[in-house]
């Protein structure tokens, strides 16, 4: 049964979709891209557009068509002081002679920032094919002293964010061209200019509030865009379990279906499955949140300072590091975690390391990447989708902590050494051993107490009572000072209960 403060899914068709949109979802390290590789090559007359979300991965890719006998491969990445990447792949598309095929290779961003000044008749020519997907859902809070001057560029209706028509012109130079602003018009906000870029074009659906205080926007990306192609395909392991494919399939009504491939796939799941042992961090009772990672690890008190040292995070990668005992292991975090006292040991992994193959070698991997969004975000994301907020939680997730995890030897077809795989949450480390049949969940590194329960006003037992009083003998013994009971519960009790 949904929330009651969920909304009623609205599906929206615009028209019949003639070429459905195919997803090869094949587990990582399947040789899904070489599959779909050889495929290029063997269509000589068609012109591609294969995007990538780094560079990195970009020029790997070119490397590897030209490799397979793809003719005209062309990468157009950011060089030096040229044109803007978008308006050379722009030229490229319109100067293009229509009886000689190309492929072109081109970054996400870039491919966003041409969807929208493609044509109809353009995008027509194309088969693209998007490696590791592209992202469904972009989120921004901003806060200023001066908040109507921006919000007068916007229309809110029913939680729809717009733009507001008197000032489309000028919200879109915000967006797109700051720096042809009037001298006085100090709209150049960092966190503004992607809601502008949001509501100025037709690529997002955004949804949010404009209050007197800030502006809340997440803008959730449309399939419109995609449709005229002659073809799209989203390469991404567990695509179906991504959650650009439910809010596509949920709200837009889109047919997504399996891409056809003759090429044999390594079964990355059931063949790794048994090798792999999962640990988890937080205590069962505990979500993933940015809320509970900022935690004081011991008291439970919220937004502990980042350089204390103190916070829950900072005691996961304590527990961790401590656990690996000199084994070599990589990780990832997001941006909660700079590892500045250099506590993790380890090889870092950057936080988006999609179809890199540095860390092959590595047979022990920490995947600390990705939290559950902020209140505000899920809020409007479950309204949208009509679903649970465990639902999101899952699908926000799982995408990005599969891809860090399947940079390690997961990928190296040939090993049979066990993998130790590290993630931060209990829920986490269940989804991830449904997905490799055979793996095993071995429980709990270190001791954190649950921070819900410390939410909760402590009722003390009479086991309680007696410990406290053994701990006030102790105190005056040492001549030490007896610190409050809640303190004391907090930072000393609830480790011994944990301990038994």
């Amino acid at each position: 049964m949904l929330n009651a403060r969920k909304l009623p899914l609205q599906v929206n068709i615009a028209r019949d979709i003639d070429v459905p949109i195919q997803y090869l979802a094949e587990p990582v390290g399947s040789g899904k891209t070489e599959a779909v590789i050889r495929e290029i090559s063997q269509r000589k007359t068609d012109s591609n557009i294969f995007v990538a979300p780094t560079i990195l991965l970009v020029k790997d890719i070119a490397k590897r068509l030209n490799e397979a006998g793809v003719e005209n491969v062309i990468v157009v990445i950011s060089e030096g002081n040229r044109a803007p990447v978008y308006e050379r792949v722009l030229k490229l598309i319109r100067e293009r002679q229509l009886n000689e095929a190309h492929s072109l290779i081109i970054t996400t961003e870039t491919f966003r920032n041409i969807l929208i000044s493609m044509s109809n008749a353009d995008k027509d020519s194309y088969h693209v094919y998007l490696d590791e997907g592209i992202e469904a859902v972009h989120y921004q809070q901003f806060s200023t002293g001066r908040i109507d001057e921006f919000a007068s560029l916007l229309s809110e209706d029913n939680g729809k964010i717009t733009a507001n028509k008197e000032y489309a012109e000028r919200l879109r130079r915000v967006a797109y061209k700051p720096d042809q602003l009037k001298n006085d018009d100090d709209l150049r906000a960092e966190n503004f200019i992607p809601i502008a870029r949001w509501v100025v074009n037709d690529l997002y659906d955004v949804h949010g509030t404009v209050t007197e205080k800030s502006i809340c926007a997440v803008a959730m990306l449309k399939p419109d865009e995609f449709t005229a192609f002659k073809s799209i395909t989203i390469i991404a392991a567990i695509f179906e379990q991504s959650l650009l494919a439910v809010f596509w399939e949920r709200k837009y009504g889109i047919k997504l279906v399996p891409y056809e491939t003759e090429h044999n796939m390594f079964d990355t799941h059931r063949e790794k499955g048994p090798l792999i042992s999962i640990y988890y961090t937080l205590h069962e009772d505990d979500w993933a949140s940015v809320r509970n990672l900022k935690r004081n690890w011991a008291t439970g008190e919220d937004n502990a300072a980042a350089n204390s040292n103190n916070r829950v995070i900072d005691e996961i990668c304590r527990n961790v590091d401590t656990h690996f005992n000199g084994e070599q292991y990589c990780w990832a975090t997001g941006t909660l975690y700079k590892n500045k006292f250099n506590t993790l040991s380890g090889k870092r992994m950057p936080a988006v390391s999609a179809g890199l193959n540095d860390w092959a070698d590595m047979h022990n991997v920490v995947s600390f990447v990705c939290v559950n969004p902020p209140e505000w975000v899920k809020n409007i994301v479950v309204n949208q989708l009509a679903m649970e907020d465990e639902e999101l939680y899952s699908l926000w997730k799982l995408s990005h902590t599969y891809q860090t995890i399947g940079r390690c030897s997961l990928r190296d077809r040939n090993s049979k050494h066990p993998i130790t795989i590290v993630v931060l949450s209990e829920d986490c480390a269940k989804k991830i051993s449904t997905l490799f049949p055979g793996s095993k969940i071995v429980g709990r590194i270190g001791d954190l107490p649950s921070y819900r329960r410390m939410k909760k006003k402590i009722k003390f037992t009479p086991q309680d009572n007696r410990a406290y009083h053994k701990e006030k003998i102790r105190c005056l013994e040492r001549g030490a000072e007896l610190p409050p009971k809640d303190q004391w519960y907090l930072t000393k009790r609830v480790l011994q209960l944990a301990k038994g």
